[in-house]
C-alpha cells in the first residue's frame, strides 16, 4: 500500500513532534500549536486570493454586470470579504439579474 504524500507528511510531523518531546521536553502540543498558527492564516490567505481570481474570471465572462462596476473591483471584493465578498456578487449578479445575452445563447445551444 502506498501513502499519499499528505499523509506521509503529517507521519513525518507527528514523530518529529515526538523526538522533539523527548529530547528537549517540549509538548507536542506547543508544536502543533506553533503549526496551526501558521496553518490557519496561510490558508485563508490562500482561499481569499483563490476567490479573488474566479470572482475576476467569471466577472470577464459577464460582459453585462447589473452593478456596473469592472472586473477588478469585484475581485477586490472577493479578496478583501471572502465568503461575504462572494455571496455580495451573487446577489448583485445572479440572483437579481436579468438574463444577460450569454445567457440566452447558451440556454438554445441544444446538447
Amino acid at each position: 500500500m502506498q501513502l499519499k504524500k499528505p499523509v506521509l507528511i503529517t507521519i513525518g510531523i507527528i514523530i518529529l513532534c515526538g523526538f522533539i518531546d523527548r529530547h528537549t521536553g517540549i509538548k507536542f502540543v506547543y508544536v502543533a500549536t506553533y503549526f496551526l498558527h501558521w496553518l490557519i492564516p496561510v490558508a485563508l490567505l490562500v482561499t481569499h486570493i483563490g476567490l479573488g481570481i474566479c470572482i475576476y474570471r467569471d466577472a470577464q465572462k459577464r460582459k453585462q454586470l447589473l452593478v456596473a462596476a469592472p472586473p477588478w473591483l469585484w475581485a477586490c471584493v472577493g479578496f478583501s470579504g471572502g465568503i461575504i465578498g462572494l455571496a455580495a456578487y451573487w446577489l448583485a449578479n445572479y440572483v437579481c439579474v436579468a438574463k444577460t445575452p450569454a445567457d440566452e445563447s447558451a440556454e438554445e445551444t441544444p446538447d
